[in-house]
């Protein structure tokens, strides 16, 4: 159990340290900079949230854990994030060639 929670939590993090790293290479164009850094905060935060209602630090929200909880339209929304992040990511190597 604590071995799972570990993995799906450095991979979070693995995705929202990528997500900022696609920002910053973004920095020509802003839209696409802060778009870039509201998706990789938006999956940060809502794991933040999560993690610290079930530490009991706060109290448990609404908000679903990405790409865990039971919920169709979490799960799709989560997967629309991934897919905008990649597409912004391959929008640096296409104005860089």
């Amino acid at each position: 159990g604590l071995l799972g929670v570990v993995t799906m939590l450095v991979c979070i993090a693995i995705l929202v340290t990528r997500g900022l790293r696609i920002a910053t290479q973004l920095n020509r164009r802003p839209y696409l900079s802060l778009l870039a850094t509201g998706l990789s905060l938006l999956v940060g935060v809502q794991s933040l949230l999560i993690t610290g209602g079930v530490l009991k630090l706060i109290p448990l929200t609404g908000v679903t854990l990405p790409f865990l909880s039971y919920g169709g339209s979490s799960l799709v929304a989560n997967f629309i994030i991934v897919g905008l992040l990649l597409r912004l990511s391959s929008e640096e190597v296409d104005r860089g060639a």
